[in-house]
C-alpha cells in the first residue's frame, strides 16, 4: 500500500514538476523575446535620446529599467518557486491540505449559490419560453391569460400547446418575476393564436380579416373610381383609416367580399322619391343629406334630369370613408366686362343702346381643386395670369318718359309673346307642377329665336337642373319671366336687354320631350299663368 502512495505521489510530483518546468521554460523564452525587443528596438532609441538628453535623467531612467527588470525576475523566479514547491508538498503532504481544499471547494459552492439556483426551463416548440421554480407558477400565469384572452375576444380560450419543463442551472436574476411570468406567458399563448388585422376608422373597429392585404385591396378599391393619375393628385379618405394588428373576437372577422359590403350599404336603406319641380338642392334640403353623399350612393344620377318618380338612395352606408382628392390643374378663365352707363334723353326709359360692345378678357389660373367623392366642393387658386384685358363696354341708357297713349306696363312688365308666332304645346297646368306655357313650332322649332318679353336685367342666364339652359329677366316692377330648355344662350347673368331683344335659341336641354321653350311670368315668388299676359 505504502509503495503504491508513493509511485502515485512520484507520479503526481513528475507531472506537477513538468508543468512547471513548462511554466519556467516558456517564461524565460518570452524574457528572452523582451531582452530581445529591447536590445534592439528600445537600446537604440534610448542611446539616440542619450545624446540630446542630460546625463543624469538618462542615468536616472536607466537606473529605474533596470530595477523594473530586477523585480520583474525576482517575482518571476519565486512565483516559479513557490509554485513547485506547493506542487511537491501537496504530493508528499496531501492530509495537510485536504481541509484547506474542502474548506475552498465549500466556500466556492456556497458563493456559486449564492447567485445561481436550480430552476425549471420552460420551453414552447422548443423554444425557451421563461424560468421558473415550479411547474405551478407556469401554469397559474397560463391560466390567468387565458381569462384575460377570453374576454377580450369574447369567447372561452385553453392554451392547447404543452409546455416542456427541464432542470437548468440558471442566474437568480433570470428567474422570472411575476409581472415578467405574465408577459411571458401571454406571449407565448398569442404566438399559439396568430395576431390578425382590424381596420380601425376614426378610433373604432370596424371589422376584422387573416391578413392585412385584404383589408389594403378593399381600401384601394375604394380610391381607384377618383384615381386619375394626374401628376400633382393626391387621393385620400376623409376619415382617419388605420390598420392595426392584434387579437380579435370571431364575430368581428370577414372576407373581402364582407368587408366591401360595409362600404356599399346600409342595413337600414332608405330611399327618396324624386317629385315634379325637384332641384338636387330641394332634395338636399328635405333630406338633410349632403351633396357629395347623394353622389357617393347614386353614381349614374344626373342632376340636369331628375326624372319624377324615381328613387334615390338616401341611407348613409354603414361605414362612411369620404374620399377626399386634390388635384393641381391650369385652365383659362374669362374675365367679365365692366359696363358703362350713359345717360340718353332719346331713348325710353329701361330702352339701351351698345355705344361701344363689351369684350371678355382671359387669364391663365393655376388653382387647387379639392373633390369630396366625386363632387367639387373648394377651390384654392394658387396663381393667375391675365392674357387678354377685358374691354369695357358702353351703353346709351334712356331716360325718356313714355307718352300717355303707351299702355302704362310698357318697359316694366308689358310682355309679348317669346317665340314669333307657333303655338301651346302644353298649358299652364296641362299636368301637376306645370307652372308655365310650352311654346314650340309644328316643324322645325329647334334653334329658332327666343325674345325677352319685356325689358330689363339677365338675373342669371345658364344651367338650371331639370329647366337646362335657361334665362331668367328681371324687369323693373319686380316681375321675373323665365325661358327654359334652350339649346344656346345669347345673353349673360347682368346683362340688360330689350323687349324683343333675342337672348336665346328653342332647345330641348333639362327634363323636356322635344324642341320647345318653356315660358314663366313670377310674381313675388310665385308663377302665374302667362297666358294671362301675352294673349
Amino acid at each position: 500500500m505504502d509503495r503504491a502512495a508513493k509511485s502515485v505521489g512520484n507520479i503526481l510530483f513528475s507531472v506537477l514538476w513538468g508543468i512547471g518546468k513548462f511554466i519556467y521554460n516558456t517564461g524565460w523564452v518570452i524574457e528572452q523575446i523582451f531582452i530581445g525587443i529591447f536590445r534592439y528596438t528600445l537600446l537604440p532609441i534610448i542611446r539616440l535620446l542619450s545624446k540630446c538628453t542630460p546625463a543624469r535623467v538618462f542615468d536616472w531612467i536607466c537606473n529605474v529599467g533596470e530595477k523594473v527588470i530586477f523585480v520583474a525576475q525576482w517575482i518571476y523566479l519565486h512565483l516559479i518557486r513557490f509554485f513547485s514547491w506547493a506542487a511537491h508538498s501537496i504530493v508528499t503532504d496531501f492530509c495537510m491540505w485536504a481541509p484547506f481544499f474542502g474548506a475552498a471547494t465549500l466556500i466556492g459552492v456556497a458563493i456559486f449559490f449564492h447567485y445561481h439556483a436550480v430552476a425549471l426551463e420552460v420551453s414552447i416548440n422548443g423554444k425557451t419560453v421563461t424560468y421558473v421554480e415550479n411547474e405551478m407558477r407556469f401554469a397559474g400565469a397560463v391560466t390567468e391569460v387565458e381569462q384575460s384572452l377570453s374576454e377580450t375576444i369574447g369567447e372561452n380560450y385553453c392554451m392547447f400547446t404543452s409546455p416542456e419543463y427541464r432542470f437548468a442551472v440558471v442566474r437568480k436574476n433570470q428567474l422570472a418575476s411575476e409581472e415578467t411570468l405574465f408577459a411571458q406567458a401571454y406571449r407565448a399563448v398569442t404566438e399559439e393564436i396568430g395576431h390578425h388585422f382590424g381596420l380601425y376608422v376614426d378610433g373604432e373597429l370596424i371589422a376584422a380579416a387573416e391578413r392585412r392585404e385584404t383589408i389594403e385591396a378593399v381600401l384601394n378599391e375604394l380610391k381607384a373610381p377618383y384615381e386619375t393619375g394626374a401628376a400633382d393628385e393626391r387621393v385620400e379618405f376623409m376619415s382617419n383609416v388605420e390598420v392595426r394588428t392584434g387579437l380579435f373576437a370571431p364575430d368581428s372577422m370577414v372576407n373581402k367580399a364582407q368587408l366591401r359590403a360595409l362600404f356599399e350599404g346600409s342595413t337600414d336603406p332608405r330611399y327618396y322619391t324624386i317629385e315634379e319641380d325637384d332641384y338636387l338642392s330641394d332634395i338636399v334640403e328635405k333630406t338633410g343629406v349632403s351633396r357629395s353623399m347623394i353622389y357617393f350612393l347614386n353614381p349614374e344620377l344626373d342632376e340636369r334630369r331628375l326624372v319624377p318618380g324615381k328613387k334615390l338612395l338616401i341611407s348613409e352606408p354603414d361605414v362612411y370613408l369620404g374620399v377626399k382628392v386634390v388635384r393641381t390643374v391650369t385652365y383659362d378663365e374669362e374675365i367679365p366686362y365692366n359696363t358703362i352707363r350713359h345717360k340718353d334723353s332719346s331713348l325710353y326709359v329701361n330702352q339701351t343702346k351698345v355705344k361701344k360692345a363689351g369684350q371678355k378678357g382671359n387669364k391663365v389660373v393655376t388653382a387647387e381643386i379639392t373633390y369630396i367623392d366625386g363632387v367639387k366642393s373648394a377651390t384654392n387658386i394658387i396663381s393667375s395670369v391675365v392674357t387678354k384685358e377685358p374691354v369695357t363696354r358702353e351703353l346709351y341708357v334712356g331716360t325718356k318718359d313714355y307718352p300717355e297713349s303707351f299702355s302704362s306696363l310698357a318697359g316694366t312688365g308689358a310682355f309679348i309673346r317669346p317665340i314669333s308666332g307657333g303655338f301651346t304645346s302644353c298649358p299652364y297646368g296641362g299636368y301637376p307642377g306645370h307652372r308655365g306655357i310650352d311654346l314650340t313650332y309644328r316643324g322645325g322649332a329647334y334653334g329658332r329665336a327666343i325674345y325677352a318679353s319685356a325689358s330689363g336685367t339677365v338675373i342669371s342666364a345658364g344651367w338650371s337642373g331639370g329647366y337646362g339652359y335657361c334665362v331668367r329677366i328681371r324687369h323693373s316692377n319686380g316681375y321675373v319671366t323665365l325661358y327654359a330648355h334652350c339649346s344656346s344662350l345669347l345673353v349673360s347673368a347682368g346683362e340688360s336687354v330689350t323687349q324683343g331683344q333675342q337672348i336665346a335659341r328653342i332647345g330641348s336641354t333639362g327634363n323636356s320631350t322635344g324642341p320647345h321653350v318653356h315660358f314663366e311670368i313670377i310674381i313675388n315668388g310665385s308663377q302665374v299663368n302667362p297666358a294671362r299676359f301675352i294673349f
